[in-house]
């Protein structure tokens, strides 16, 4: 009950009082609240980590560009920091007539990505998505699901605003999820609350009539507090986003095969001093003689795999035109590397096999078998080489019908 009052009924109090003389001084709104000037120019980037970094390329997330060229979004996790020139968001932007942009790094999980689409739920229909999944995320400690401090840094307040203005199957999903995190929230914000506070009075009949009023004061000032920084938001929306013309440099063809095969060669010739295909300076650091175990984790038990099928859902019903990949793992290294296969099973089963609603592509690189395991995927036991996203970049290219020219 103490902790219940100091992270929620006193903060609201205060809230309510600060919110009252922000909401009726314009003096105070200008000194507390600049915005950048409305002539500056943003160059955004390809690849964003997160928008935690830089704010203002928040809204430029899913954006489409005016250039008259195709754009595909691609969201993963710590994949996605590698600094291989054959990573989708360099080599299909250098080498095609295409917008390609990643999100994520490090423990951008199911409910993570989720929450990002949510908040941006009237940019979604029918744009060019790709998932790529980690098998990663559904064994051991992984498989508790995005953690509070990796939410955070993927979804501002401003995205869970947004959603905390739905009413759906979704929303009360994520209520659920964050009420379980609430705990580990430090200075939860006035919107996490919200959404708490929302989900607490959906329990029964008495926590209704309990939650109620701490509802409606928390919606009060949710709503001053968004109408305070409206303004704020208007002129960051009016920032230009700058994107670059990357296929300026583009190749008129690509011979897939060849670059393959010389790819292949290549990472083989840099995993020369072990037999798991491991490249020889992560081998030497980090492996050496060493071997592996996956702790698989029922599905019945998996909070990931419940994020997954919300996340899965979701993108089928919001008629995103998605395509997901799942990366492979090394089973050379992991000794027991077959027990996460029934999850893995599930998880294509849901994309491509679904109860209800149509069945979606996904390019399955996942392999137990140490003698299907193709040892050029991978650059250590769980990310993918030069010769790894060539294989990933050539399905992308084809499933969206990349142009070499306009």
């Amino acid at each position: 009950m103490k902790n219940f009052l100091l992270t929620c009924i006193f903060p609201a109090i205060l809230s309510f009082i600060v919110t009252f003389f922000l909401y009726h001084s314009n003096g105070l709104n200008h000194l507390l609240f600049s915005s950048a000037p409305k002539d500056t120019l943003f160059l955004s980037p390809s690849f964003i980590p997160t928008f935690k970094s830089n704010p203002l390329l928040e809204n430029s997330f899913l954006n489409t560009p005016d250039n008259g060229q195709k754009s595909i979004f691609i969201i993963g996790s710590s994949e996605l920091t590698s600094s291989e020139p054959e990573v989708p968001h360099f080599f299909l932007n250098k080498n095609f007539n295409a917008n390609v942009f990643s999100y994520g790094a490090a423990g951008n999980q199911s409910l993570s990505i989720l929450c990002q689409l949510m908040a941006n739920e009237t940019k979604l229909k029918e744009k060019n998505i790709v998932f790529i999944i980690s098998p990663g995320w559904f064994e051991s400690t992984f498989s508790k699901g995005t953690s509070s401090e990796v939410l955070l840094n993927y979804n501002s307040p401003i995205f869970f605003y947004k959603i905390s203005t739905q009413k759906n199957i979704y929303s009360t999903y994520v209520g659920s999820r964050i009420s379980q995190l609430f705990p580990d929230f430090n200075n939860p914000s006035l919107e996490l609350k919200t959404i708490f506070l929302k989900h607490q009075s959906q329990k029964s009949f008495i926590h209704k009539g309990i939650y109620y009023p701490l509802c409606n004061i928390s919606n009060f000032l949710l709503s001053k507090k968004h109408r305070l920084l409206s303004n704020i938001s208007n002129q960051s929306a009016s920032v230009k986003i700058k994107y670059s013309n990357y296929s300026l440099n583009r190749v008129q063809n690509i011979k897939w095969n060849t670059l393959l095969e010389e790819a292949r060669k290549e990472v083989n010739n840099k995993a020369n001093n072990n037999k798991m295909g491991i490249n020889n300076a992560y081998y030497t650091s980090y492996i050496k003689n060493k071997k592996g175990r996956v702790s698989a984790v029922n599905r019945k038990f998996n909070t990931e795999w419940k994020d997954f099928e919300m996340l899965v859902k979701y993108v089928r019903e919001q008629n995103i035109n998605a395509y997901f990949i799942i990366q492979p793992i090394n089973p050379l290294y992991y000794k027991n590397a077959e027990e996460l296969d029934p999850i893995i099973q599930q998880v294509v089963n849901e994309i491509t096999k679904p109860e209800t609603g149509k069945a979606m592509p996904c390019l399955n690189l996942y392999t137990s078998s140490p003698a299907l395991y193709d040892k050029a995927m991978l650059s250590d036991i769980m990310h993918l080489s030069s010769f790894g996203w060539l294989t990933v970049n050539k399905e992308i290219a084809t499933y969206y019908k990349l142009l070499y020219e306009k």
